[in-house]
């Protein structure tokens, strides 16, 4: 996981307190469903503010 920010060209990430947070959280049973079957429910955290909240839900109509 630490080539992938060398190739967008950032830098290290640190985790310590105080740190800028960056988080994709995604709804998944493990990283294999994350990549391959994640939902469209997530959150987005740029540093260290919530910027975006997406969730799916669904209607069934009776007719």
């Amino acid at each position: 996981m630490l080539r992938a920010r060398a190739v967008l060209g950032l830098s290290l990430a640190e985790l310590r307190p105080g740190g800028p947070a960056e988080l994709l959280a995604v709804r998944a049973g493990d990283l294999g469903a994350a990549v391959a079957h994640a939902t469209e429910d997530r959150v987005v955290f740029h540093k260290g503010r919530l910027v975006a909240r997406t969730a799916v839900t669904s209607e069934l109509r009776r007719r």
